[in-house]
C-alpha cells in the first residue's frame, strides 16, 4: 500500500498547490470528534496536550505516571503529567479501524491537539504524504482507508504555531516499566460524522470549541462502538460465592476455578460491594497530609452545570459518601473543586473531582 507514480496526478487532484503544508486529520477518542491532529513522522511518540485532555473532561486520575523525559528542539524540558490509553478510531466515513494508542499528556501550549507519532504509523501500517495530504491506512479486512486533510484547517494551525510560536517536539523516552502494549485494533461502526463535533480553532490557547459560557452545560459524549467488551464477557463465566456474583476466566480448569473460588470464600471481607463497607483507617495508625505551597492562593472553581440526569447521579454519589462518613459538610470553603462524571467501560458513570488546581498547590 502506498502512493505510487501512477496515482500521483489523481491524489493531486482535489488539493491546492503548496509547498510545506502538514497533514491535519481527525479522529474521533474518548467518544468525541477531534481536530487538530498532526501526523508527526518525526515524532517518537504520541503526545496529548494538556489543554485537550482537559476540554476532553477526562479525569486526571486515568494517568499512569511517566518516569523518563521530554525535550523540544531547544532542549527545553517540558512537563510531562502522565501518560493514558485511549481508544481511537480512524475512518473515512466508508471503513474505519479502532486501536488503542497511549498518549503522552504534556503540560505545553501548542497549536495542535494531539501529535501522532512513529508508534501509531507503524501500528497502523499506515502512509502518510505531505505531498498528497492523505493518509492511508488498512481496515482489518484489507480495505484500504483514505484520510484527507483539511488542507485549509492545516494552513491555519500551521501558520497559528508560527506567529504564536509554538514548542515542536522530539522525544527520548525507554518505555515504562509497567505493560504498555496495546490490545489488538477492533473494527468500529461510529464514524466521524456521528461523533460529537468538538472542533479544534486555530486562534491562540483554544483548543477544542466549548459554549460561549463555562457554566453551560456538558454534552454527553458518544461512545465508540466497539467488539471487545463483548469479547471480555465471553471469555468469562459467572459463579456465585458466599452470595455475590463473581466472573472467572472460562479457559480456566475446574480444578483452577475451584481453588480460586476458594480463595475468594476465604476473603469474602476483603471486598467492599459498597461505599459503607470501607470504613476507613483509625487516623492514629495512617493519615495522609498535604503538602502545599503556602504561597499559593486557594482556589474556587466556577460552577459546572449538569444536566437533570447527571444532578441526580451526583446526587446519589455524594449521598453514599456522606453516609459512609467519608465526606462531610463545610461552610464557606477556600478551595471548591467541581464533580467530573467520567464514563466506565460497563456504560455505567462514575464521579471524580477536578483536583488540578489543588494538585499545582502540592508540589
Amino acid at each position: 500500500m502506498g502512493i505510487g507514480p501512477r496515482v500521483h496526478e489523481r491524489g493531486l487532484r482535489d488539493e491546492v498547490p503548496h509547498d510545506n503544508d502538514p497533514v491535519v486529520i481527525s479522529v474521533v477518542t474518548a467518544g468525541r470528534k477531534v481536530h487538530g491532529v498532526l501526523v508527526d513522522q518525526g515524532s517518537s511518540t504520541d503526545v496529548m496536550f494538556w489543554s485537550t485532555f482537559n476540554k476532553l473532561r477526562l479525569s486526571p486520575d486515568l494517568l499512569r505516571p511517566y518516569t523518563e523525559y521530554l525535550y523540544g528542539f531547544a532542549d527545553n524540558q517540558v512537563e510531562v503529567r502522565g501518560y493514558l490509553e485511549l481508544k481511537t478510531t480512524f475512518t473515512d466515513g466508508e471503513a474505519s479501524r479502532t486501536e488503542s494508542i497511549r498518549y503522552l499528556v504534556v503540560n505545553a501550549n501548542s497549536a495542535y491537539n494531539i501529535l501522532l507519532g512513529r508508534p501509531t504509523l507503524n501500528r497502523l501500517n499506515a502512509v502518510a504524504s505531505t505531498r498528497h495530504m492523505k493518509m492511508k491506512l488498512p481496515d482489518l479486512s484489507g480495505k484500504v482507508i483514505v484520510i484527507k486533510s483539511d488542507q485549509e484547517e492545516a494552513r491555519k494551525f500551521y501558520e497559528n504555531s508560527l506567529k504564536t510560536k509554538k514548542s515542536v517536539f522530539m522525544v527520548f523516552e525507554r518505555p515504562p516499566s509497567v505493560d504498555t502494549s496495546m490490545t489488538k485494533a477492533t473494527p468500529a461502526g461510529t464514524t466521524l460524522d456521528e461523533a460529537t463535533p468538538v472542533r479544534a480553532t486555530p486562534e491562540v490557547d483554544t483548543h477544542l470549541e466549548e459554549g460561549p459560557d463555562d457554566t453551560a452545560p456538558v454534552e454527553e459524549a458518544v461512545p465508540v462502538q466497539d467488539d471487545s467488551r463483548d469479547q471480555s464477557a465471553a471469555n468469562a463465566v459467572e459463579r456465585e460465592i458466599g452470595g455475590k456474583t463473581f466472573k472467572l476466566g472460562r479457559f480456566l480448569s475446574q480444578e483452577e476455578q475451584e481453588g480460586v473460588a476458594e480463595v475468594i470464600s476465604r476473603h469474602l471481607d476483603a471486598f467492599a460491594w459498597s461505599a459503607s463497607d470501607m470504613s476507613g483507617i483509625d487516623p492514629d495508625f495512617l493519615c495522609h497530609h498535604l503538602s502545599m505551597d503556602a504561597t499559593v492562593r486557594p482556589v474556587r472553581q466556577r460552577r459546572r452545570k449538569f444536566n437533570e440526569e447527571r444532578q441526580l447521579l451526583v446526587r446519589e454519589e455524594t449521598q453514599k459518601l456522606l453516609s459512609a462518613g467519608h465526606i462531610r459538610k463545610i461552610q464557606y470553603p477556600e478551595w471548591l473543586a467541581n464533580a467530573v462524571l467520567v464514563k466506565k467501560a460497563n456504560g455505567k458513570w462514575r464521579m471524580c473531582v477536578d483536583f488540578t488546581d489543588l494538585n499545582k498547590a502540592c508540589p
